[in-house]
């Protein structure tokens, strides 16, 4: 939804980086929309994001019928496809960044400490003076908010805003963090672990497609890497 925000101003002749301050704005109001529903009404998260993915990518193809738009400015599409210093991807500053400022924030803060009590145990949290609400609601907003940027860096990448854009990519975003150590539980893991998890699946997605292997079977390979994870995660946590 955020590719067709930005998509939609840029036709219209708003200035790119408008668009893209727009585009990010969107994804904080989606995300926001799923952290009231999740956090002040208490709706099961899965539940609430799943039909909300729905109803944003709907209202992506209602909006655009299909169209794609295309033709962006060089210097926006070099965010996606340029290099610096010879050789390293322009987005790499991006993820170091905030990889960097996630790291922070998740050990060397109180919201971050807040962040482990609430996934580890909501209810003890709660009696221990942690705003579990509060806490989940601008996690959900911050969460759609680097959906959005993500959506901006995939227009950069492929000069296309287009409803379907990246579609199926969320296998792999929960493959990586289970992979990463963060169980489906919540309440532990390292930003380093889903860092090195999210570096074994683009490099195995690379090597897949180098070898001519169908999107087809990376999907059952992608899918049996969840069920691994997902299985050795429980092992290892069982006493």
């Amino acid at each position: 939804m955020a590719t067709i925000v930005l998509g939609r101003l840029y036709r219209t002749d708003v200035p790119i980086a408008i668009g893209c301050l727009a585009a990010l704005a969107s994804g904080a109001l989606m995300g926001a929309l799923n952290g009231a529903c999740i956090a002040y009404l208490r709706l099961p998260p899965i539940i609430v994001t799943l039909a909300t993915m729905a109803l944003f990518r709907g209202l992506a193809i209602g909006i655009t019928r299909g169209e794609k738009v295309s033709g962006f400015p060089a210097s926006f599409v070099a965010l996606g496809q340029g290099q610096i210093f010879g050789g390293i991807p322009a987005q790499l500053p991006f993820l170091v960044l905030l990889a960097a400022l996630a790291w922070f924030v998740l050990h060397r803060t109180v919201l971050g400490r807040y962040i482990f009590a609430i996934g580890a145990n909501k209810t003890a949290a709660r009696f221990s003076g942690v705003p579990v609400e509060a806490t989940k609601f601008w996690l959900y907003v911050t969460s759609g908010t680097m959906a959005a940027l993500a959506g901006v860096l995939y227009v950069a990448r492929f000069n296309t805003a287009k409803a379907d854009a990246a579609m199926g990519a969320e296998l792999d975003v929960i493959t990586a963090a289970l992979l990463g150590g963060t169980p489906i539980t919540g309440g532990e893991g390292t930003l380093m672990g889903t860092l090195l998890a999210l570096l074994l699946l683009s490099t195995l997605r690379r090597g897949l497609d180098m070898a001519q292997v169908g999107v087809e079977q990376q999907a059952i390979l992608v899918g049996t890497l969840l069920i691994a994870a997902v299985a050795l995660g429980r092992r290892h946590r069982t006493p």
